[in-house]
């Protein structure tokens, strides 16, 4: 086969214009756009020039009958294909398969490190390499790798798609070995390399990476070995033979009298005179004898060098008091120093007298003299006798019971209890009658001491009183009234003249009460807070006048507002941040905040029960003279509407005191300022069904409730006190008073 002129020897990648000869026929690659074509070329066979063409031979044609059968059909001729057609159509499956493996394979890099000696690819039916990558048809392959000093390698190879891809190998370096072997071979050495306790010698095969390695070799009584040992090629063999060197010395102990017993540090040697080995470094010997205290010394051993010890003379031993008392716990003093609590173990100096004294509050203290000899052991047991004191327990009202501890001890007379009781410690006196509030105080009694606890029991009503008064003062000066709980209908009837959709009617029960301002914040009062707030004007009116509601306040900063105050007074925050804004904290506590809906409408309606406030006056039409600060004749040049005929003399707003007081001495719960409460705006805040307990409203909302009627207000439907306003902003026609639970 030739390609171009040149007899083909091996494969050979076809491009644009080549021509491949077979025979008397030809192929030619041709590129047009993304296409590639084969044309085949078959040469016509020329008559050999000069020869003469043979004359025809003379036939002779003789005819024969012929007689066609009637079933036979025309026989067709079958011709062998020609050489040239066989080699043609080889070329051609091979040319298309050898396509159709390139355009379905991907071109595959392998990568080695460090550089194979051998690396071999498996799996596949053909594996061609072309420029350094292989050409593999998806599927699973294994990769297997070869090199002196490092593992062989047999790894899994996965291609998938047709892109380029790449797979890289490391191979793993083989280990070197490490044999350790230590003089003298008779003893336990342990063998430490790098820090890794790697057992006791002799080792061998123990594996190692390539380079140097840190040896230490250890054993009782002897130096440590310390060494390097080097692997310098991945697979090599290192030993090491470690020579010990000895630590100890031998020390002699000797004692005036034979027999005396040598303790080293804690382990006992044997009795003197005496001669042992010890390593080198610091000892503590301690000498013993029965009856006698024990000595101490401490020494320094040098490896080598052999010393005499001498035993110090031992004096005799302490006599020993084992003292226990009933009951325990007793204070000990041995000649006047203090020893411990019973039960204590005491040593004692021997031959001589010792007074022992034992004391326990509630007790009667006990004196004792004792003797030991050398060596002695004596138990001592003392009961102590119980000190008692008399407790005389009056009540208001008599006929109370007296618990001691939840034990119950009796019933108050009108002279009196009297208990008695045991001088130790303290006790929980309770004294309970039925219908009053029990009361608990812990007494502790004096010995020979008659002392008198008197109890003014209380109804519920008369210590909720107590704890709950009617008015309390902030500390800012501001005065709050306490509103008991109670039930209310929220909202408006259906058929109300003025009513408007979100004014919804619903059940709220209120069962905690509650104290609430009796004025409106003032300028003065949250100047104090915010040094630099300004309330402004209205038209040419000032509203920064220091008794006049503060306004242009955004709800938030009411809420701060509260927080703070509730810190002055000691009280917890009322408001969290969540989210970077203010809500309510749950369960409510009793720090300052702004009313609840609830609140503000069962304080502005439901003082005067069965009929409930429509108006800030009363329950019907017209506006009484001075009935509040709304948008009256005198703020016809600031107001585009005002109220026919009605003049409270106030163009804008007025003092926070200014006007009579609602029925629960409340001032300005209409007109002067619409307020802020706490609940987020909703047209029907309604939660459930039911009666609501305490609502603060929805969890979420863009805006909050603003409630009651101001000195903007000019038209009946806003004057009623079940309207409903909202915003988020500051206005000059909003402020805020606050609230706080009584409990």
């Amino acid at each position: 086969m030739v390609c171009n002129g040149s007899t083909l020897r091996s494969s050979q990648w076809l491009r644009d214009g080549d021509v491949i000869d077979l025979g008397g026929a030809s192929l030619r690659v041709e590129e047009e756009g993304d296409a590639t074509y084969l044309r085949i070329e078959a040469a016509l066979v020329e008559p050999s020039a000069g020869k003469p063409e043979p004359e025809p031979a003379e036939i002779r044609i003789t005819p024969i009958r012929f007689e066609p059968s009637r079933f036979a059909a025309p026989r067709r001729r079958f011709r062998l294909p020609g050489l040239a057609a066989v080699a043609v159509g080889l070329l051609l499956a091979t040319l298309a398969g050898g396509a159709w493996y390139v355009f379905t394979a991907a071109p595959v890099l392998i990568e080695v490190t460090p550089e194979p000696d051998l690396v071999e690819l498996e799996g596949g039916l053909w594996t061609p390499r072309i420029g350094g990558r292989h050409l593999l048809r998806p599927g699973e392959y294994s990769v297997v790798a070869e090199k002196a000093g490092y593992r062989p390698l047999e790894a899994p190879l996965v291609v998938s798609g047709s892109g380029d891809q790449a797979f890289r190998y490391e191979l793993e370096p083989l280990p070197g070995l490490l044999s350790v072997t230590v003089e003298p071979d008779d003893v336990e050495a342990r063998v430490r390399i790098d820090g890794v306790d790697r057992g006791v010698a002799p080792l061998d095969g123990l594996e190692l990476t390539t380079g140097d390695h840190a040896v230490l070799v250890t054993a009782d009584g002897f130096q440590p070995f310390e060494g390097v040992v080097s692997i310098e090629n991945p697979g090599a063999t290192a030993s090491l033979r470690a020579v010990l060197v000895d630590s100890r010395a031998s020390i002699s102990f000797t004692s005036e009298s034979a027999g005396l017993g040598v303790v080293v540090d804690g382990k006992r040697l044997g009795a003197t005179p005496l001669t042992a080995p010890l390593s080198d470094g610091a000892h503590t010997i301690d000498w013993v004898r029965s009856g006698f205290k024990p000595g101490r010394t401490r020494i320094e051993v040098e490896a080598g060098l052999a010393q005499t010890i001498e035993a110090p003379r031992l004096v005799p031993a302490d006599g020993n008091l084992v003292l226990t008392s009933v009951p325990d716990g007793a204070a000990v003093t041995v000649n006047g120093e203090f020893r411990g609590r019973t039960p204590l173990d005491l040593d004692l100096s021997p031959g001589e007298t010792h007074a022992v004294k034992l004391s326990k509050d509630g007790f009667e203290s006990v004196e004792r003299e004792l003797r030991l000899a050398a060596g002695e052991s004596e138990t001592v047991s003392i009961e102590m006798t119980e000190q008692t004191s008399e407790l005389v327990v009056t009540s208001r009202p008599p006929g109370a019971e007296v618990l001691v501890d939840g034990e119950s001890r009796g019933t108050t007379t009108a002279d009196g209890l009297t208990l008695t009781l045991a001088a130790a410690g303290s006790y929980e006196v309770e004294v309970r009658k039925e219908g009053y509030l029990a009361q608990r105080t812990s007494v502790t009694p004096r010995p020979g001491l008659e002392q008198s606890l008197e109890v003014d029991l209380k109804t519920a009503e008369e210590e909720q009183a107590i704890r709950t008064p009617p008015v309390i003062h902030t500390a800012a000066g501001q005065e709050m009234r306490l509103v008991p709980g109670g039930r209310l209908r929220m909202g408006a009837p259906r058929r109300e003249p003025g009513r408007r959709p979100n004014e919804v009617e619903r059940e709220v029960v209120l069962t905690r009460p509650f104290y609430i301002a009796t004025q409106e914040v003032s300028n003065q009062s949250f100047r104090e807070f915010d040094l630099a707030h300004l309330s402004g004007k209205a038209g040419a009116v000032t509203l920064e006048l220091d008794h006049h509601p503060v306004v242009r306040v955004s709800w938030a900063a009411a809420a701060r507002y509260c927080n703070w105050l509730s810190d002055k007074d000691s009280l917890p925050p009322a408001y969290r941040l969540r989210n970077g804004e203010l809500v309510p904290v749950e369960p409510m506590n009793t720090g300052y905040r702004l009313p609840t809906e609830a609140e503000w409408e069962w304080v502005a309606r439901y003082p005067e029960p069965p009929t409930a406030r429509k108006y800030p006056w009363g329950a019907s039409l017209p506006i009484p003279p001075l009935a509040g600060n709304f948008g009256d004749l005198s703020a016809s040049s600031i107001l585009p509407r005002t109220l026919s005929g009605y003049n409270d003399k106030f163009p804008a707003t007025s003092p926070v005191d200014s006007f009579e007081r609602n029925p629960l001495g409340i001032h300005n719960l209409g007109g002067n300022v619409a307020e802020w409460v706490t609940d987020r705006y909703a047209i029907d805040p309604r939660s459930g069904e039911g009666p609501e307990q305490n609502p603060f409203g929805p969890a979420d909302g863009e805006q909050h409730v603003i409630r009651g009627s101001s000195w903007t207000t000019a038209t009946v439907t806003a004057l009623r006190l079940s309207y409903r306003d909202a915003g988020s902003d500051g206005r000059p026609d909003v402020g805020f008073r606050i609230v706080r639970y009584a409990e």
